[in-house]
């Protein structure tokens, strides 16, 4: 059967003819799955990938689906091919999280030190908070893998018309086998919300697509999907990722990390109160800590103001918004008013009385 297939392989790459020479490929690689050759089945699929000419993302990182080779209309706006900028070690990432993302990067890097049959991880489930560095750790896995991202547009991807959201679930997971570029779902519980929970017949229909299109994927597909609601995740699709990974809030270690890291990125060599700034902004995830620095920075800069930043630098930010609500917050997470007092400037006494306690919080 394979010295035919070769031969048909050969013929189809004289005539020119890709669609055909992908598709004898594919039934290559399939033998050699069934064979549990995983590893060398992977290796055919990069090679024509290679052959083919699979697209590279351009420098601005903002190519469509369309750009890469596939069809064009209604499954233009599906995906957007990101090429990484960063790596796993750009990325703050609790330990545990980061000692299963390097095994993974590692087994795909070293693909040959796995048993015959046992292909690398090619599945993983992130489930966290929002702002918790889920999209930023997708790019950044790609980056470490050196593999472009297509990052898939939900809001696109679901369809008001009978029928095509699975037919759009099946484009982009075609694009997937034809170019090998790792597969992000963000908001996944969008698509594989759990049948129980709902008796739109649409949906269930749209959960056996990505059921079916899971299951078919090659194995040297890696899919990556993200959900703040895991517990809507219908049990089915859980089982289908090995690997899930639980990003927590940022802990304080976490917070004084992002910190020097935002002040490194952008004023570098200003000196900050890292302790009080992580501890004033217990209850925030890394994307909010972000925005805050940004915008102490920007303030800063407009106001001419040289020198370390310190609480007030921070605080000032943070009142802007809500100051109730930060205060809320900041309280929720554990700090006394004493340590309140400290880091935002506000007497005591004034601060039990904003958040309606009584005096004898004033420890």
């Amino acid at each position: 059967m394979k010295s035919s297939l070769i031969l048909d392989l050969i013929r189809a790459h004289s005539r020119g003819s890709d669609g055909e020479f992908s598709e004898i490929v594919e039934r290559l690689a399939l033998d050699e799955d069934r064979k549990g050759n995983a590893r060398l089945a992977m290796e055919i699929r990069r090679a024509a990938r290679g052959i083919a000419g699979a697209p590279d993302a351009p420098a601005d990182g903002a190519a469509t689906i369309a750009d890469a080779g596939t069809s064009q209309g209604d499954a233009a706006d599906l995906v957007t091919v990101v090429e990484p900028r960063i790596s796993l070690g750009d990325v703050i990432l609790d330990d545990a999280v980061r000692g299963e993302l390097e095994q993974i990067v590692w087994e795909w890097t070293h693909p040959s030190a796995l048993p015959p049959g046992i292909p690398p991880t090619n599945r993983i489930l992130m489930v966290g908070p929002p702002g918790c560095g889920k999209t930023m750790t997708a790019e950044a896995l790609s980056g470490s893998l050196g593999l472009g991202m297509a990052y898939v547009h939900l809001d696109s991807l679901i369809s008001m018309y009978m029928g095509r959201t699975g037919s759009n679930i099946a484009s982009v997971f075609g694009f997937a086998r034809r170019t090998g570029y790792v597969l992000f779902l963000d908001e996944f519980d969008a698509i594989a919300r759990d049948r129980g929970l709902d008796d739109v017949g649409e949906a269930k229909r749209v959960l056996a697509t990505v059921l079916q299109n899971l299951d078919s994927l090659p194995v040297d597909v890696m899919v990556v999907a993200a959900t703040n609601m895991a517990d809507d995740l219908d049990p089915a699709v859980t089982r289908r990722f090995g690997t899930v990974l639980r990003f927590p809030m940022p802990d304080r270690d976490g917070r004084v990390r992002m910190v020097e890291t935002v002040l490194g990125r952008f004023v570098p060599g200003c000196t900050a109160d890292t302790d009080a700034i992580a501890d004033m902004t217990a209850s925030m995830s890394y994307s909010e800590l972000e925005s805050l620095l940004v915008s102490v920075i920007r303030r800063r800069a407009l106001r001419g103001t040289d020198g370390p930043i310190g609480p007030g630098d921070v605080w000032s930010a943070m009142a802007v918004s809500d100051p109730a609500d930060m205060l809320g917050r900041m309280r929720a997470s554990g700090m006394t008013l004493r340590e309140m007092e400290r880091v935002t400037g506000i007497p005591r006494s004034t601060l039990s009385y904003r958040l309606r306690r009584s005096p004898s919080d004033d420890e």
